[in-house]
């Protein structure tokens, strides 16, 4: 009875480490690294304005006030993409900006957990399925750059390539 006792222990805190990991870990996805449009440095959900159906997030209550001024200046500066994963594919495979534009990458997963990685921008996205997560950043460095899963998740995990292209 004694052994039987210990391996219920043993498999009771491993199943809460394990829940209390995977929270921590749905919790990240969640957050999402936000860029104030107009100093064009990390922004705070504290400081939003919503303008035609759309959440923008600032750094300080001085740049909505510029923002206000002239909207679509910024606007112009933000390029939004729908991601989605799948074993073992990206789509779309093909994303180009212009150096200096802020990236806002929205992704979602077809099946199972990915992690979309952009390769040379210290960038990385989780993604599940049914649940939306994004990701905003400076596209600074002009190249192109690979989107790939850096979370295993089959074969044909190596498969799973996109491009990202920054002109100048």
């Amino acid at each position: 009875m004694n052994k039987i006792k210990k391996q219920i222990l043993v498999l009771f805190v491993a199943f809460t480490l394990i829940s209390l990991f995977s929270s921590l870990a749905l919790a990240q996805i969640k957050e999402t690294v936000k860029i104030c449009p107009v100093m064009r440095a990390p922004a705070s959900s504290e400081f939003s304005l919503t303008y035609k159906e759309k959440v923008y997030n600032f750094c300080c209550p001085s740049c909505i006030a510029e923002f206000k001024a002239d909207p679509e200046k910024y606007i112009n500066m933000i390029k939004e993409f729908r991601i989605e994963a799948f074993q073992y594919g990206i789509l779309p495979d093909h994303i180009t900006v212009k150096k200096g534009d802020i990236v806002r990458l929205i992704g979602k997963s077809r099946d199972i957990e990915h992690k979309l990685s952009v390769k040379g921008y210290n960038v990385s996205l989780a993604v599940n399925k049914d649940q939306e997560s994004a990701v905003e950043f400076i596209a600074d460095k002009a190249g192109v750059f690979d989107i790939a899963c850096s979370m295993f998740c089959g074969e044909g995990h190596r498969d799973m390539q996109a491009k990202f292209v920054v002109e100048e």
